[in-house]
């Protein structure tokens, strides 16, 4: 059928909450695919399949198949032997109080991958991450 158009609420205001509901409501359940062996050997194609499938969501959950194995190891990308250009990096801002929060985004210039990495790393946080038993009102 025709892709309905949502109008999305402006945080913040007293229609955010009940306008995001109403948005909620018209958004289908995120589709859930278990590809094969074969077709998760193939990744790329795999992905280029289902896209017609999943477009109009914009979201999919994979499950691969149960014997596949993630990477153990990421060598290339820690040797500095996996490069290439990021072409629209952005940086990423959480903003907003008591359960109302928007999402900023600020492009930055184009860099490489390995350059983007290390200023990741560099800008770690260095407090602890907060104790998973605590209440949630000592995270906020």
């Amino acid at each position: 059928g025709k892709p309905t158009t949502l109008r999305l609420p402006i945080l913040g205001t007293t229609e955010g909450f009940d306008g995001a509901k109403r948005a909620m409501d018209l958004i289908e359940d995120c589709p859930v695919l278990y590809p094969t062996e074969e077709e998760f050997g193939n990744f790329e194609k795999f992905v280029s399949s289902i896209g017609k499938r999943v477009c109009e969501i914009g979201l999919v959950k994979i499950v691969p198949p149960s014997n596949w194995k993630a990477r153990q190891s990421y060598g290339c990308i820690e040797s500095g032997q996996l490069d290439f250009p990021v072409r629209t990096p952005i940086e990423q801002h959480w903003v907003g109080q008591r359960g109302v929060y928007r999402q900023v985004h600020i492009v930055k210039p184009e860099t490489t991958f390995q350059k983007f990495r290390a200023q990741a790393i560099a800008n770690q946080p260095t407090d602890p991450p907060p104790d998973a038993d605590a209440p949630d009102s000592d995270r906020w």
